[in-house]
This record gives C-alpha cells, sequence and structure tokens, in this order.
C-alpha cells in the first residue's frame, strides 16, 4: 500500500468514527465501564485526531521528530515497525510518578482532589470519575495490589472495594514504592486489608 492510499484510508477511518461517535462511546461504555458522559471528547474525539495525525505521517516520513499536536502533549513519531498498535489502556490505570518536586505536588494535588472529589456510579450516571471495573477477575487483581503492598509503602488514600453488588473500587493511591518493588497482583486467600494510619 502507497504512503498516499494509507492516507486516504486512515481519513476515511476517522471520518466514519467521528460520524458514529456516540455509537462508539455508547459501546465503550458497555463494554469497559468507563463513564459514558465524557467518552466522546475524552475518548473518541481525541483518538480520531490520532488517526488523521498519523494519516499525515504516513506521506510525511521527513517531517520533524516531534510536534505540539495537543495541548500541552508533543507527540514523537518513531518510524520502524514495532509489530503492534498503540492502544489506551482500561481504566483504571497504575500511574507512577518520580523525579521533580514539580511531580509530586502534581500527584499531591491530585490526591486531594480525589479524596474530595473521586466519585464512582454506572457508567451511564453523569459527574462520575470512573465507573466499575471490567469482571470479577480484574476487581480481585486491582484489591489484590492495594492488599499486598510492601512494608515501606503507605496507603494514603482507598485500597478499598465498595459495596457488595458491581465491581467498584475506591480511587487508590499509595507512597513510598521503590523502583526494586515488585507488587504481586493474583490474589491469596489469606489477604487482610491494609488502611492508612
Amino acid at each position: 500500500m502507497t504512503p498516499a492510499v494509507r492516507q486516504l484510508a486512515l481519513f476515511h477511518i476517522a471520518d466514519a468514527i467521528e460520524a458514529r461517535a456516540e455509537e462508539f462511546a455508547d459501546a465503550e461504555s458497555l463494554d469497559t465501564g468507563k463513564p459514558r458522559s465524557t467518552l466522546v471528547d475524552d475518548k473518541i474525539l481525541l483518538s480520531v485526531d490520532q488517526i488523521r495525525v498519523f494519516a499525515g505521517a504516513a506521506r510525511n516520513l521527513e517531517g520533524r521528530a516531534a510536534g505540539e499536536n495537543l495541548t500541552d502533549h508533543t507527540v514523537f513519531i518513531r518510524r520502524e515497525p514495532t509489530g503492534a498498535a498503540m492502544g489506551d489502556h482500561t481504566t483504571p490505570q497504575l500511574v507512577s510518578i518520580t523525579g521533580s518536586v514539580r511531580a509530586g505536588m502534581a500527584v499531591a494535588a491530585l490526591a486531594a482532589y480525589a479524596r474530595d472529589n473521586a466519585r464512582t456510579g454506572t457508567p451511564r450516571e453523569a459527574d462520575i470519575l470512573f465507573g466499575p471495573v471490567n469482571n470479577a477477575h480484574q476487581l480481585a487483581r486491582i484489591t489484590g495490589l492495594a492488599h499486598r503492598l510492601p512494608d515501606h509503602v503507605v496507603l494514603e488514600l482507598g485500597g478499598c472495594r465498595i459495596g457488595r453488588t458491581c465491581y467498584f473500587h475506591e480511587t487508590t493511591i499509595v507512597s513510598g514504592l521503590l523502583q526494586t518493588d515488585n507488587v504481586d497482583p493474583r490474589p491469596r486467600p489469606r489477604d487482610a486489608v491494609r488502611q492508612a494510619p
């Protein structure tokens, strides 16, 4: 396939997804439990934009190595076969922040916001930060991570399942993880819940 044909195909794909954005948002919400209210703007249309970015890159192989395609985001184009497509992680996400004081301050602000505002609910509810996890197995893995932290790690926020029905889990923030820590997500029957002091 020539770069021109590839570019045109990607533009057609982006146009088709954009035209059916509401359908894709409904399907994504039903499939993953993500909040429906933000999916079109926060996921579907951003995906459409990224497809269009790569459509343009298909014919511009000698272009800049990096560009500001989204506000406050630098996009790098690597020109090598990887054998895999890029994709979004399903929520919830595990995020690791290391380095600067600024990054630490951002995490502290996020923790305060999550503590005061993070509301979970069904995907069709408005003003929720996140919905349930996908299934019982995923819930057990997430709960297992929070319950098997090394002794030097502090559970700052959350760490528990919410309620007895569906697959809701609290927003969870930990501190003190080391690069050498290996937290095994597989559940063990003897696990007990540990809460921050």
